[in-house]
């Protein structure tokens, strides 16, 4: 009915109102005249929208029910194909790009870990597993920089 009306902002309103679950009952419930006009809208929805899965769920089904109407009438819809496949390699490329990122950022992250674990590593642990932070302290217990600290005359709190 929204194609029929050929309004765009309830077609997408349509389209985006469609559970995922039932994107192949509205495909196949769609008569074939339409469907050059679901692809082209759904190639740009790829484009637009951020719901990339959803976009290539409609597009599956639209070749899943009209494939072999798509297959006899190649000459009538070869623009609408063409687009729908720049859509789905520009999508690929998108998430191809964004799956390299995240293995550098994970590189880069363990290689932090592995510095930071290395860094603690390098300090010199007590004989009770204590990590000595370099402040000396006498045989007899006493805090070199405390006794310092009050050379200089200054009182803090204790």
């Amino acid at each position: 009915m929204a194609f029929r009306l050929n309004e765009a902002a309830l077609v997408r309103r349509v389209f985006q109102a469609v559970p995922p679950g039932d994107v192949g009952l509205a495909v196949a419930g769609l008569p074939v005249v339409y469907v050059p006009r679901l692809l082209r809208f759904v190639a740009a929805q790829t484009e637009e929208s951020p719901h990339m899965e959803f976009c290539l769920l409609w597009i599956k089904a639209l070749v899943d029910k009209h494939g072999a109407w798509l297959a006899a009438n190649r000459g009538k819809v070869d623009v609408e194909l063409r687009v729908v496949n720049r859509a789905v390699n520009r999508m690929r490329d998108d998430i191809k790009r964004l799956a390299d990122e995240n293995v550098y950022m994970v590189d880069y992250l363990l290689g932090q870990a592995g510095a930071k674990s290395t860094d603690r590593k390098g300090l010199t642990a007590g004989d009770e597993g204590h990590v000595a932070v370099g402040i000396d302290v006498d045989m007899n217990g006493d805090n070199e920089e405390a006794s310092s600290e009050d050379e200089d005359g200054w009182i803090g709190l204790e």
